[in-house]
């Protein structure tokens, strides 16, 4: 394997582990809905261009969430 495929399977293992992959944004937005039950932190939906999927995240820097980017 390449050293960049190396890097890119680092780089999904770190970004993806200990997270549910969604395969839509829908499905996503309501797993949101039930963690925004138990935990007050701002949280929001993203598409993860390593491993394709949608995931569920606090937010780093209070920016809107990453739908606005179009993927759905």
């Amino acid at each position: 394997m390449s050293a960049e495929g190396k890097l890119t399977m680092l780089k999904h293992a770190k970004c993806c582990a200990g997270k549910v992959r969604h395969p839509s944004a829908g499905a996503a937005e309501a797993h949101l809905r039930s963690l925004a039950k138990r935990d007050n932190r701002a949280m929001s939906v993203y598409f993860c261009t390593l491993c394709k999927k949608w995931h569920v995240g606090h937010n780093r820097y209070g920016a809107a969430d990453a739908k606005a980017s179009g993927h759905r």
